[in-house]
């Protein structure tokens, strides 16, 4: 599978990527009608999808003169509940995550003029 950098669309700069993911309801719900279960109220449960590329969006940035984001528009195919004891892989990998973005989020403290990651007018998720 390829993952290319962004860069350009029809003539303008591409400065980021984001994710809008739909139907994550639907396959746990599925999953849920055969095999219920009561999450406890306040835990942490960790859900694991799958998910098929259907399009890209460009959406444009606030106040960035033409510039672009890039928006990888998603369809759940299916989900489940990690279960307990298969916690930890998933747990390392949100760890990781982490810790690329906080420090993506010092190198942008420390050069004002790189996307912040964390920029509220990103799509959210759908």
């Amino acid at each position: 599978m390829s993952r290319d950098r962004v860069s350009r669309y029809e003539g303008h700069d591409v400065l980021g990527a984001t994710v809008a993911l739909r139907n994550t309801g639907d396959g746990l719900s599925a999953a849920m009608a055969i095999e219920p279960i009561k999450l406890p109220q306040f835990s942490t449960v960790y859900v694991l999808v799958e998910a098929e590329v259907e399009k890209h969006r460009y959406d444009p940035i606030k106040d960035g003169g033409g510039t672009l984001t890039l928006v990888n528009m998603l369809k759940a195919t299916n989900a489940t509940i990690v279960p307990e004891g298969m916690e930890g892989d998933v747990k390392a990998a949100l760890n990781d995550q982490a810790e690329r973005i906080a420090a993506a989020a010092a190198k942008a403290a420390e050069d004002p003029t790189l996307l912040d990651p964390a920029d509220d007018d990103a799509p959210e998720a759908a």
